[in-house]
C-alpha cells in the first residue's frame, strides 16, 4: 500500500437529515437543560441564605435568577474590565444595564444558593461540591460538547 492510498478521505454521506429538529432560541435551548425547577429552588435558597446571613430576604424569584444567569452570560461575552462598566449609559449596550440594577445584582452574586444550606444533607462530609450540585447535575445532563463550550469560554 503506498502513500497515496492511505490519504484518502473517508466516505461521508451527504444526504440530508429527513426530520431535522426546527432551531430554537439560545432561550429555548438553555431552559432544556435548566428547568424552572431549577430556578424556583435557587430563588427559595438564596432568599433563605439572606435570611440567615443579614436578617433580611432578597425577595428575589426564579425569573431574577434567570436573569441573573443571562447577565453573568452577557458579561462574559463584552468583558469589561471593571464590573460596573456594565451599568454605565454611555458605553453598556443596555441588555445588562435594563435587566437589573449593579446593586441587585451584586447581591444576588453574594447570596445566590443551589441548596438548603441551614440544613446540609448528610454527605455534606464527603461531597465537598455539594453547595452546587444541583448546577453540576444540570451540566452533566447537557450533551457531551457543552461544556467544553463553557470552558473555553471561562478560560478566555
Amino acid at each position: 500500500m503506498d502513500f497515496t492510498e492511505k490519504c484518502h478521505p473517508p466516505q461521508i454521506d451527504y444526504t440530508p437529515v429527513q426530520n431535522p429538529s426546527p432551531v430554537q432560541s439560545p432561550a429555548q435551548y438553555f431552559s432544556e437543560y435548566f428547568s424552572e425547577y431549577f430556578f424556583e429552588n435557587a430563588a427559595k435558597f438564596t432568599n433563605m441564605y439572606s435570611v440567615a446571613k443579614s436578617g433580611t430576604s432578597l425577595d428575589t424569584t426564579a425569573r431574577e435568577i434567570k436573569l441573573f444567569f443571562g447577565i453573568n452570560l452577557i458579561m462574559r461575552c463584552t468583558r469589561y474590565p471593571r464590573l460596573p462598566m456594565n451599568w454605565q449609559k454611555s458605553i453598556s449596550q443596555g441588555a445588562v444595564s435594563d435587566s437589573t440594577s449593579r446593586d441587585h445584582f451584586l447581591a444576588l452574586q453574594y447570596n445566590i444558593h443551589f441548596v438548603d444550606t441551614v440544613a446540609p444533607p448528610q454527605d455534606a462530609q464527603t461531597n465537598r461540591p455539594w453547595k452546587i450540585q444541583p448546577l453540576i447535575e444540570a451540566v452533566r445532563e447537557m450533551p457531551y460538547f457543552i461544556p467544553y463550550i463553557i470552558t473555553a469560554l471561562m478560560n478566555k
